[in-house]
C-alpha cells in the first residue's frame, strides 16, 4: 500500500523541484521570490487540509464498517465544504502586496512574488476540492486513483513550465509568472479527474451530513491551530533567511524544496499508517490497528536512515543544479543539517499519521503548538547578518522536529492521558 502513496509523494515536490531547477536559470530573485511565494500559499493550503485528512480518517472507518450509504454522505459533505473554504483563499488577494512586504521583501523581488500568488489563487478551489477527494479515496484503501492522478498533474506541469518560463511555440516568456500558470492549468485538469474518479467509487449526491460536518469542523479547529502554528514558523524561517539577502533566500529555497521532497517522501508512510490504524479501529481490532501503528513507524524510521545517505551522497551535484552559482557557497552546513535529521523527521511524520488515525487531533495540536513556539523563539535569537545564518535557521528546524518527536512516540507507546492506543489488555 505504501508504494502507490510514496510514487504520489514524490510528484508533487519533483514538479518543486523542477520550478526550483528552472527558475534558479533566471538568478537569485526569481528563485528568492518563489520561495515566499510557495511559503505562503502552502502554508494556506496546508492549514486547509484537514480535509482531506479528516475525511481519510473518515472514509476508512466507515468502509471498515461496511456502511456505504455513510461513506457517501461522508464523501459529499467533505467536497462539498472543500468547495466552500476555497473562497477562504480569495480574501487574500488585497493583502498579497502586505503579505510579501512582511516576509522581508521589496523591489523586484516583492513585485515577483505578488504575481506569482495572484496567479497561483486562481487554482484554489482545485487544491482544496482534490485534497478531500484524494482523503476519500485512500480512506477506502484505493491508494492506486490518487498516484495515477498526481503523477498525470505533475507531469503536465513539467511539461508546461520550460514552455511558459522562457517562452516556447505559442508561449511567450513569462518567467515567474509562467510556472503559476503552469501550476494552475495542471491542478484544474487534476481536479476534473479526481472528482470524476470519486463519483464512479462511491457516488456523489450533493448534500452536507451534519455529524460529519460537526466532525470535519471539529477537526478543523484543532489542525487549523496545529498546521497555522506551523506555517507561522516556516514562514519566519523563510523570512529570516530573506532578510539576509536574496542569495540567502535562494539557498534556503533549494534546501527547503529538497527537504520538502524527502518530508513527502517518509509521508506515504503516515498516510498509509492513518489509513490501516483507522480501518482496523472502525473494526473494533485494537491490536491490528497497534500491530499498524509499529509497522509504519519502524520502516519510516529505515527509510530516514537511508534517506540521509542518499543526500550527504549528492550534495555537491544537487546543489549545483538546484541554485544560481552565486548561492552555493551559502548552502553547505544547512544541506548537511538538514539531511541528518531525516530519521528524525522519519519519526515526527509517522507518529503524525498515526495519531491522525486515531482521531488524536488534540494532542497533535498541543504538541506541535508547543514545539513550534519554541522554535520561533530560535529564530528570533538568529542575526540575519551572521555568516552562519541558514546553518542556524536549520538548526532551529531540526529542534522543533526533535521536541515533536518526543512528545509524539510516548503517546503511542506506552501512552498517556486519554490516548487512543494506550497499552491495556486486548481482547
Amino acid at each position: 500500500m505504501a508504494l502507490p502513496v510514496l510514487g504520489t509523494a514524490i510528484a508533487e515536490p519533483l514538479t518543486s523541484l523542477a520550478d526550483t531547477c528552472f527558475l534558479a536559470r533566471l538568478g537569485s530573485t526569481p528563485l528568492a521570490s518563489l520561495g515566499i511565494a510557495t511559503t505562503i500559499l502552502s502554508g494556506s493550503f496546508w492549514v486547509l487540509n484537514f480535509i482531506g485528512v479528516g475525511i481519510q480518517t473518515l472514509a476508512a472507518s466507515a468502509e471498515g464498517e461496511g456502511d456505504r450509504d455513510l461513506l457517501q454522505k461522508r464523501g459529499a459533505t467533505a467536497l462539498l465544504m472543500a468547495g466552500l473554504l476555497s473562497i477562504i483563499m480569495a480574501a487574500l488577494l488585497p493583502f498579497l502586496d502586505t503579505i510579501a512586504e512582511l516576509m522581508g521583501a521589496s523591489g523586484e523581488l516583492q513585485a515577483t512574488t505578488v504575481e506569482y500568488m495572484r496567479i497561483r489563487l486562481l487554482g484554489a478551489p482545485a487544491v482544496l476540492v482534490g485534497f478531500a477527494a484524494f482523503g476519500i479515496l485512500r480512506g477506502i484503501q484505493d491508494m492506486r486513483t490518487p498516484l495515477y492522478i498526481s503523477a498525470g498533474i505533475n507531469a503536465l506541469n513539467i511539461i508546461l513550465d520550460p514552455l511558459m518560463i522562457f517562452g516556447m511555440g505559442p508561449f511567450p516568456e513569462m518567467g515567474v509568472a509562467g510556472a503559476a500558470w503552469a501550476s494552475v492549468i495542471s491542478q484544474w485538469l487534476g481536479l476534473a479527474w479526481a472528482f470524476t474518479a470519486v463519483r464512479k467509487k462511491i457516488g456523489f449526491r450533493p448534500a452536507l451530513h451534519r455529524p460529519t460536518l460537526m466532525y470535519l469542523l471539529s477537526t478543523g479547529r484543532d489542525m487549523f491551530i496545529r498546521t497555522g502554528s506551523l506555517n507561522v514558523f516556516l514562514a519566519l524561517a523563510t523570512r529570516t533567511a530573506t532578510l539576509a539577502g536574496d542569495q540567502t533566500a535562494a539557498a534556503h529555497q533549494a534546501v527547503r524544496q529538497v527537504w520538502f521532497f524527502t518530508a513527502l517522501l517518509l509521508d506515504a508512510y503516515a498516510v498509509v499508517g492513518q489509513s490501516l490504524v483507522a480501518y482496523f479501529l472502525g473494526k473494533g481490532d485494537r491490536a491490528m490497528a497497534k500491530k499498524a501503528a509499529a509497522f509504519t513507524i519502524g520502516w519510516s524510521i529505515v527509510s530516514g536512515f537511508f534517506m540521509t545517505g542518499v543526500l550527504l551522497a549528492i550534495k555537491g551535484p544537487a546543489s549545483a543544479l538546484l541554485m544560481p552559482p552565486d548561492a552555493l557557497k551559502l548552502v553547505s552546513g544547512a544541506w548537511i543539517i538538514s539531511s541528518l535529521c531525516q530519521p528524525l523527521n522519519a519519526l515526527c511524520f509517522a507518529t503524525d499519521g498515526v495519531h491522525w488515525g486515531t482521531g488524536d487531533y488534540g494532542f497533535m495540536r498541543n504538541a506541535v503548538v508547543v514545539s513550534t513556539a519554541a522554535g520561533i523563539a530560535g529564530l528570533y535569537l538568529v542575526d540575519p547578518e551572521g555568516p552562519d545564518c541558514l546553518a542556524l535557521i536549520w538548526l532551529v528546524c531540526v529542534g522543533t522536529i526533535i521536541s515533536r518527536g518526543i512528545l509524539g512516540l510516548p503517546r503511542i507507546w506506552p501512552g498517556f492521558g486519554r490516548a487512543p492506543l494506550r497499552a491495556r489488555r486486548d481482547t
